[in-house]
C-alpha cells in the first residue's frame, strides 16, 4: 500500500490524531508525519488541522470516496472468486467493547458449537469496527451515539441490537440513590467520573450535558470499569453508566429523564464467514444482549414498556 494510505484511512474516519495512532500502534508525530508526505507526493492538502480540530478538506474527501468503493470492490471480489467447497473457518475472532465476556462466550458456544471464537475486548470503540474492516476479525460488537451517529463501513453487514439509555450510577449512600428518576440537572452539583478527552464515552457525556445545558464539575477522570467502581464506593462521585449495570450491595443505579442513548451494534464480514455462520454469530449476540439486559430489573422494567 501506498506510504501513508493506512493512516489517511485511520486518520480520515477517527479526525484525531491521538486515536488513530493508538489504532495503528504508532505516535501522532508519526502519524503526521506520514500525513504530511503522503499530502506532498499528490500535491494538495487532505486535512484542515487547528489547535482544536482536524477536518477533511474537499480533497481529502475524494480520497475517502475513493478508498471507500476500492474497499467494497475487493470483498465483492473475494466473495465472488470463494469456492463454495471452501469450508467455513474454524476460529474466528470476535472484537467488543468491555462487555461480560464469560457470558458472550457461553452464547456463541450455544449457538455456533462447531466454532471456536476469540473474544478481543476492550475500550477501543471504532478500533473494533476498523479491524474488521480491514479483515483483522470477523465480527464486532461496538456501539456509537444514537443522536449523532457514524456513518457505516462498506461491505459489511451492520445490525441494530439495542438501542441503551445511559443511566447514572452512584454509591448506595448517595443522597439521590433512592430517587425513581433523575434529570442531569439535578446532578448540577456533583463530582462526576468522566471519561478521557477524545474517549466516545467522552463525546457521548459531552453532548448529554450541552444538551442540559450543564457544565459538569469534573472530580475524577477514568475508563477502567475497576477504577470506576473503586471511585464510586467512596460516595464522593457520579458517572453515567449502561442501563445494563445490575446494582448491588454498594452501588445504584438510576434511571435519567432524556438519558444519551447508546446504539449497540454488530457489524459482520460476510466474506469471512459462512451464512450460516454470520445467522449464528447474530443469535448469539443477541441472546447475549437479552441475559445482559436482564441482570437488572430495572432495565428490564424499562425494555418491556417500550415494546
Amino acid at each position: 500500500m501506498e506510504d501513508g494510505l493506512q493512516e489517511f484511512r485511520v486518520l480520515a474516519e477517527e479526525l484525531s490524531f491521538t486515536r488513530s495512532a493508538a489504532l495503528l500502534g504508532t505516535t501522532s508525530s508519526t502519524v503526521s508525519r506520514r500525513i504530511a508526505s503522503l499530502e506532498r507526493r499528490l500535491g494538495v492538502p487532505l486535512f484542515e488541522r487547528t489547535t482544536r480540530r482536524v477536518e477533511l478538506t474537499e480533497a481529502g474527501r475524494a480520497l475517502r470516496s475513493r478508498m471507500t468503493e476500492i474497499d467494497a470492490l475487493w470483498r465483492r471480489t473475494k466473495s465472488e472468486l470463494g469456492s463454495p467447497a471452501t469450508p467455513p473457518p474454524a476460529t474466528v475472532r470476535v472484537r467488543t467493547y468491555p462487555v461480560k465476556a464469560r457470558v458472550l462466550i457461553e452464547e456463541f458456544a450455544r449457538h455456533l458449537p462447531d466454532l471456536s471464537v476469540v473474544v478481543d475486548a476492550n475500550n477501543d470503540v471504532q478500533g473494533a469496527l476498523d479491524s474488521v474492516a480491514r479483515g483483522v476479525a470477523a465480527a464486532a460488537l461496538h456501539w456509537d451515539d444514537a443522536a449523532a451517529p457514524r456513518p457505516g463501513r462498506p461491505g459489511l453487514l451492520t445490525t441494530v441490537v439495542a438501542d441503551e439509555p445511559s443511566w447514572v450510577a452512584m454509591h448506595r449512600g448517595h443522597r439521590l440513590s433512592g430517587a425513581a428518576v433523575l434529570r442531569l440537572a439535578d446532578l448540577a452539583d456533583e463530582d462526576w467520573i468522566l471519561a478521557p478527552a477524545g474517549h466516545p464515552l467522552r463525546e457521548l457525556e459531552d453532548r448529554a450535558f450541552a444538551a442540559a445545558g450543564l457544565r459538569p464539575r469534573e472530580g475524577h477522570v477514568a475508563e477502567d470499569v475497576s477504577l470506576v467502581r473503586s471511585l464510586l464506593q467512596t460516595g464522593r462521585f457520579v458517572t453515567l453508566a449502561s442501563a445494563t449495570v445490575p446494582p448491588n450491595e454498594e452501588l445504584s443505579v438510576v434511571p435519567l429523564a432524556d438519558p444519551p442513548v447508546r446504539r449497540i451494534m454488530l457489524s459482520v464480514d460476510p466474506s469471512a464467514l459462512s451464512p450460516a455462520q454470520v445467522a449464528g454469530v447474530r443469535r448469539a449476540v443477541e441472546s447475549f444482549y437479552l441475559r445482559t439486559a436482564n441482570c437488572s430489573d430495572a432495565y428490564r422494567r424499562h425494555r418491556s414498556g417500550q415494546r
